[in-house]
C-alpha cells in the first residue's frame, strides 16, 4: 500500500476549505487576468500577451512591452465592445509584433479567431477576425520565412458539433490566403492527416 503524504494532504484540505469562503469576484480576478505568452522582441526587450478584466468590456486583449528589468515601456489594450484576449505573440515582419486569440465581436456568446498587428511602438496597424459566424479561437501562430503568418486554433460549426483543428494562412496585411480544417473522420480530403493519426493510435 502506498503511503499518503500527510503534508500534501493537509495542503489540499486547506485549499478545499478556502474556496467556499472566496467571493465570486475574487475567483474571477484570480483566474481571468494573466499573461499567456512572452517573447524577446527584435530590439531585445520583452513583450507579454494576455488579457485583463475590465468592468465595461469583460476582458481586454492586452500587450505589454517591458525592458529586461520588467519596467513598462508601453502597454496597450485591443478589441471591441465585448470580451477579447490574446493567447500567443510573435515578432512581426514590420518590426512590431503580431498576437492572436479571440474576440467576442457581438454579445451572442460566440468567440471568433482574432489577430492583431502592431508597429514597434505598440500602435495597432490592423486587427482582423477569421471564421466569422462560427465558434473559433487562435491559440498559436508562426511567422513565415518569406512573408505572412499562420494561425492555429479551432473551429466549431455549432453548439452540438465537435471542435476541429483550424489553421489560417494570412499575408502581411492580415488578408486570408487559405484556411484548412482537420476534424472527425470523413471522406473529405482535408481530413487525411487526422485519419492517418487516428488509424495509428486506434
Amino acid at each position: 500500500m502506498k503511503k499518503i503524504n500527510l503534508s500534501l494532504l493537509s495542503i489540499l484540505f486547506g485549499v478545499v476549505a478556502f474556496l467556499p469562503s472566496c467571493k465570486e469576484e475574487e475567483i474571477q480576478e484570480m483566474y481571468l487576468r494573466g499573461g499567456n505568452s512572452i517573447i524577446q522582441s527584435d530590439d531585445g526587450n520583452l513583450v507579454i500577451a494576455g488579457y485583463n478584466s475590465a468592468s465595461q468590456n469583460g476582458y481586454e486583449a492586452t500587450l505589454v512591452k517591458t525592458d529586461l528589468n520588467g519596467e513598462v515601456i508601453w502597454s496597450n489594450n485591443f478589441g471591441g465592445t465585448n470580451s477579447d484576449g490574446f493567447f500567443k505573440v510573435e515578432n512581426a515582419h514590420n518590426g512590431g509584433v503580431i498576437a492572436c486569440g479571440f474576440s467576442f465581436t457581438n454579445s451572442s456568446g460566440a468567440p471568433t479567431m482574432l489577430a492583431v498587428l502592431t508597429n514597434s511602438s505598440g500602435t495597432k496597424e490592423w486587427m482582423k477576425t477569421y471564421a466569422s459566424g462560427y465558434y473559433s479561437q487562435a491559440f498559436s501562430l508562426v511567422k513565415q520565412a518569406d512573408s505572412g503568418y499562420v494561425l492555429a486554433g479551432y473551429i466549431q460549426k455549432n453548439t452540438t458539433s465537435d471542435r476541429d483543428i483550424y489553421i489560417v494562412r494570412i499575408n502581411n496585411e492580415g488578408k486570408e490566403i487559405w484556411s484548412r480544417q482537420y476534424g472527425a473522420k470523413t471522406a473529405t480530403p482535408q481530413d487525411t492527416l487526422y485519419d492517418e493519426a487516428y488509424n495509428n493510435v486506434a
